[in-house]
């Protein structure tokens, strides 16, 4: 009988290890990964929102952060609103084209 529940308890278990290794502990390292980003943010670094805008930190503070986000223009957030901070991303496709061109036509690209 103790068998029997346990047989039928298996297979449940094992889909919560499943969705634990696949879900809830990437989530929750990426989440402590934030939070240390959060705690030792800097003035300077550029970072992105959750709205998607991206901006420059001029100014920390206990939970909100003044985000210059165009020339004179400076926004207050929370910090809870920060993804991370923002690398942008060359895409491989410009850079092999910009390698591939002749001579000739860098020319003529630098003259227009």
């Amino acid at each position: 009988m103790v068998m029997d529940f346990l047989l039928s308890i298996f297979p449940i278990f094992i889909i919560f290890l499943i969705f634990y290794f696949i879900v809830i502990r990437p989530q929750s390292k990426a989440e402590s990964k934030r939070k240390e980003f959060l705690k030792n943010i800097r003035k300077g670094e550029i970072v992105y929102l959750s709205s998607g805008i991206i901006g420059k930190v001029a100014d920390v503070g206990e939970q909100t952060l003044l985000l210059e986000i165009a020339k004179d223009v400076k926004i207050r957030v929370l910090k809870d609103a920060i993804q991370g901070q923002f690398v942008e991303k060359t895409s491989t496709a410009s850079t092999h084209q910009a390698e591939k061109q002749t001579p000739k036509q860098e020319e003529k690209a630098s003259q227009s």
